[in-house]
């Protein structure tokens, strides 16, 4: 489950290196996947419970685990 934020994290950053906010969200295929991404990681963060606290406890959790 962690595997799966930090696999997140890493697509979104390569999804999204060397664009601003405008070329961003101009590309709808970035948009879609950054999104995918983000669910992801909202799930894993859900399913790790409150381990996710404990590892990384100045994380606001809750708002991670709303995305979805």
């Amino acid at each position: 489950m962690s595997e799966d934020i930090l696999e997140s994290i890493e697509r979104i950053e390569r999804f999204t290196h060397g664009l601003d906010f405008a070329a961003f969200s101009a590309n709808e295929q970035v948009v879609y996947a950054v999104n995918h991404a983000l669910l992801i990681l909202s799930e894993a963060a859900a399913k790790l419970g409150e381990q996710a606290q404990e590892l990384c406890p100045q994380i606001v959790w809750a708002d991670i685990r709303g995305f979805g």
